[in-house]
């Protein structure tokens, strides 16, 4: 390295120290961004017009030719796109670039382009100095990208790119490849690579790092070639032929909420820049592409990651209700559609992620507006703020225990009214009250994971300490025509539409629990739960929540000598409940006071009757009562 960049990265590095330690992160919340685009380094604007004019839920500021870039000038800015430059950055420039990066929750798109010409190579070297000086560990590769297949009017430098991104949930990186179809262009495009702390660079296709988010991909008939010095880090043109490379990937860094993106190509400038919708004859996704990259960087930078809050992995293979239900024989029903394998809770500063995976989502058969038609999943959250519960639960014919502040009812989506009167996705609150799904509630479906995603507003949930809530997850099937949607069971065989294997003296109580699968530890805690109704009192099977309710219960002993009077208050303790005894106090002649604490956790569905604590409290106090008479009638030495 020269010793002039040295100078300068050492300049850039203090001044990154610095920023980080006085700036304080700027808050995206409620309001609208502003994306500044870089035309003061050479870049061309090309298609820019087109972009200010479509995506309109952000705010444009253009940094024209001349313009120095200062720290005043960046002071408003969440998101730059700085367009294959071809003109150097001061250092000035720079530091003012990372100052106002290291302020917190920003997006920067850096675009090079390929080796290709006397510009290519300028390029290139220009977007690397900016990314090593904003400390990310991506860079563009010193080659070219290309293509004999797959391309635009049969030139293989006018290569046609995949957009892919990483699925990584809690980036929502769904956002980048929502409604594509198509693919995109890379017109003359570079390729990435990356450099680890000890200065070794690898290819993103094969290693990755934490924080990499790999997005636009070559297809698999691509092939590295080197038009000009310096030469490759990674890359053999005579090796890495007939192979998938990555075009444009980001790094996220979670200590500032900030997004970095290089990229081969631009998506505005260049000789045709990625935002095109067509060329040579080839349909393209290019604007579409580019309006999600902007979507994706305003979802990161005004809600932040989504935080995992709650995580409970469901046994495989207990889709049986209580242990004896049998799938329906319609060919629809593959095996696995009602087997509940995971439920996550994940929130932001806005919203509560709840996320029902399944072992198999089974397609959708019906064309359920929110991706999914089979399942019917029912969420039940008691939440910290106490007060009014309710233990309902719509048409599954079973208790939640304790009960609930608000249910999620997950509906296919048809129609306009709410489950269970109508068939669009509900939230209901303890007192009955609603709110229709798309209204701070939506629903979709993830089939490459199985998963079925609910988010919903904060300011509609009770309760504002989600890491102390406690759920309920039950799986029901969905049935347009059964009782209150829920498709119903039967004893003995199933028949074409419903489910066979339910205790006929339970069919006739009325009791039968329609859940095909519960959110418990074991498949035993399931079975143990939904076998938990009473024929002949009929009573529901009751569904606890998880994690275990913890319950606290003081027991007082009164102790008069002579003669001995015993008084212990007790409460009835119901299964999955953790029992704190808090005190046992023992008031003597002498006024002598002893405190004993002890937990007691029920994990089988066998109820812990008054009488069994109890026995365990007498004992407690017959040790404590011989101790005391020790005490007093020991004999002095």
């Amino acid at each position: 390295m020269k010793k002039a960049s040295l100078i300068l990265l050492l300049l850039i590095a203090f001044a990154s120290i610095l920023t980080a330690s006085i700036l304080p992160r700027g808050s995206t919340a409620e309001r609208t961004l502003r994306v500044a685009v870089d035309l003061a380094h050479g870049e061309s604007d090309k298609y820019l017009s087109y972009i200010v004019g479509n995506i309109t839920f952000v705010e444009w500021k253009l940094i024209t030719p001349g313009t120095t870039i200062t720290s005043d000038l960046l002071s408003d800015v969440d998101i730059l796109l700085i367009g294959q430059p071809t003109q150097p950055f001061t250092a000035d420039e720079i530091i003012a670039i990372v100052q106002w990066f290291n302020s917190g929750n920003k997006a920067v798109w850096i675009a090079a382009d390929s080796d290709y010409g006397t510009m290519g190579p300028v390029s290139q070297e220009i977007a690397n100095v900016l990314l090593e000086a904003i400390g990310t560990k991506l860079r563009v590769d010193l080659g070219s990208l290309y293509d004999n297949v797959h391309n635009a009017g049969g030139a293989y430098y006018r290569v046609l790119l995949r957009v892919m991104p990483d699925k990584v949930f809690e980036l929502y990186t769904d956002i980048i490849s929502e409604g594509i179809t198509k693919p995109v262009l890379g017109h003359g495009p570079g390729l990435l690579v990356w450099v680890d702390e000890s200065g070794a660079y690898h290819d993103p296709a094969k290693k990755t790092f934490p924080g990499l988010v790999r997005i636009v991909w070559s297809y698999e008939t691509a092939y590295f070639a080197e038009n000009n010095p310096p030469y490759s880090h990674v890359y053999d043109s005579l090796i890495d032929r007939d192979r998938a490379f990555v075009f444009l990937a980001a790094e996220y860094m979670r200590g500032l909420n900030n997004i970095v993106v290089a990229s081969g190509e631009s998506p505005y400038g260049d000789y045709e820049p990625t935002w095109s919708s067509r060329y040579y004859g080839v349909d393209l996704d290019g604007p579409l592409f580019v309006t999600n990259m902007i979507k994706w960087f305003v979802k990161v930078l005004t809600e932040g990651p989504l935080t995992p809050v709650f995580s409970l992995v469901d046994p495989e293979g207990d889709d049986k209700g209580p242990g004896t239900y049998v799938y329906p024989t319609a060919a629809v029903f593959l095996p696995g559609v009602f087997d509940l394998t995971k439920f996550e809770v994940f929130e932001t500063a806005t919203s509560v992620v709840f996320k029902v995976y399944v072992r198999n989502l089974g397609g959708n058969p019906w064309n359920g507006p929110n991706g999914f038609c089979l399942q019917f999943p029912h969420i039940f959250v008691k939440t910290d703020i106490g007060g009014e519960l309710n233990n309902t639960a719509f048409g599954l014919n079973v208790e939640i225990d304790p009960g609930w502040h608000f249910a999620i009812l997950v509906a296919p989506g048809w129609g306009t009214d709410p489950v269970p009167d109508g068939e669009r996705a509900a939230l209901y609150y303890a007192n009955g009250t609603s709110v229709v799904q798309d209204d701070g509630l939506t629903v979709t479906a993830s089939p490459d994971e199985n998963a079925i995603v609910v988010t919903v507003d904060k300011a509609l949930l009770p309760g504002v300490k989600v890491s102390a809530w406690k759920y309920a997850v039950l799986l029901a099937s969905y049935d347009g025509y059964g009782f209150m949607r829920v498709r119903g069971v039967v004893p003995g065989d199933p028949t074409e539409w419903l489910f066979g294997g339910a205790d006929p003296y339970a069919v006739i109580a009325g009791v039968e629990p329609r859940a095909i699968d519960v959110l418990a530890p074991t498949a035993q805690e399931q079975y143990n739960m939904l076998t938990s109704y009473n024929v002949d009192t009929g009573a529901l099977a009751k569904v606890s929540v998880y994690p275990p309710e913890l319950i606290t219960i003081t027991a007082t002993v009164t102790v008069a000598l002579p003669p001995t009077t015993v008084t212990i208050t007790t409460t009835e303790v119901t299964t999955h409940t953790t029992v704190e005894i808090t005190s046992v106090t023992v008031p003597t002649i002498s006024e002598v006071t002893k405190t004993k604490t002890d937990t007691v956790t029920t994990t089988s569905v066998e109820t812990v009757t008054p009488m069994g604590l109890t026995y365990g409290l007498v004992g407690v106090v017959i040790v404590l009562l011989i101790a005391i008479a020790f005490l007093f009638v020991r004999k002095p030495k």
